[in-house]
């Protein structure tokens, strides 16, 4: 578990973890630069730009229109089938973020590329409370010049900060549940019970604010990881056996099963692995616009 923060020498320690307090810029010419290039040539230049070391990021990740102002990150194409495999848990923390920063800011150049958004147009981000390293990450970004205009949470937000540039909203089960049936309606996609979390709360933020930019919700885990449950939502079957929920739930969606999964390679169940607890995360946000 991470501890307090503490602020010395121009640096925030968290836990056993010390990070820049400066992190470098993202000049418009060098998010110029990225244009037209592979997703992981983007990624691999933002970290070398970043911390001066070569990188080699070999992960699946996707990102896909869902409609003219919804776009999916989609972090959870690997062999795990969730966003654990594109932060190495051999990584030290530092390293994961510096991650988490190039790969949002590949995504943001992507969508330049495809025409989604003109160049330095700002973008929403939507994502999960479950696991703070993303609200910290995308902070970060968002500090060192990406053009993030909100950062939208959804979860378990104990209380809810107020924090120019970062909406909160309290999720709850039934809003869970109530989002991936409205989404599968909606566009015919399953959304696991994480990911839709953001959904839940990008809800919120259009409901409460005029705002026509384009929002990227982060995928976090495919929805076969919670078949059973999933499965129920979008049809109503309940089905006892695992496997054949999985194959009832892609008979529902046609949605790629993960082939870990299809080959039984790994738990068929999510298993949660926190980096960084959202209030630690938020904690050191506050500790970082006091510096």
């Amino acid at each position: 578990m991470l501890n307090n923060i503490i602020i010395n020498d121009n640096k925030i320690q968290i836990g056993g973890y010390i990070l820049p307090a400066d992190f470098k810029y993202l000049e418009i010419d060098f998010l110029g630069s990225l244009q037209g290039k592979e997703f992981s040539t983007k990624v691999e230049e933002v970290y070398f730009k970043l911390t001066g070391k070569e990188y080699n990021f070999n992960k699946n990740v996707e990102i896909f229109m869902v409609d003219d102002t919804i776009c999916a990150l989609d972090l959870a194409s690997n062999r795990n089938a969730n966003y654990l495999d594109v932060i190495d848990d051999n990584e030290d923390f530092s390293t994961k973020i510096y991650t988490l920063v190039s790969i949002f800011t590949a995504c943001y150049v992507d969508l330049v590329d495809s025409g989604i958004i003109k160049s330095l147009e700002k973008v929403n981000f939507a994502l999960p409370s479950d696991d703070g390293i993303f609200l910290l990450s995308l902070f970060i970004a968002k500090k060192i010049g990406l053009p993030i205009d909100t950062i939208i949470c959804g979860g378990e937000v104990k209380t809810v900060p107020q924090i120019k540039g970062l909406y909160f909203k309290r999720v709850n089960e039934t809003d869970i549940e109530d989002f991936i049936g409205i989404f599968f309606d909606e566009y015919d996609m399953a959304l696991d019970p994480i990911s839709v979390k953001g959904i839940v709360a990008m809800d919120g933020f259009y409901d409460s604010y005029e705002d026509e930019n384009v929002t990227v919700y982060l995928n976090l885990s495919s929805p076969y990881l919670f078949a059973r449950k999933v499965l129920n939502i979008v049809s109503g079957e309940k089905i006892l056996d695992v496997y054949k929920a999985i194959d009832k739930l892609y008979f529902e969606t046609s949605q790629d099963i993960p082939e870990s999964i299809k080959n039984k390679e790994i738990p068929l169940y999510y298993q949660e692995n926190i980096k960084m607890p959202l209030d630690i995360a938020i904690s050191f946000i506050n500790a970082y616009l006091k510096v």
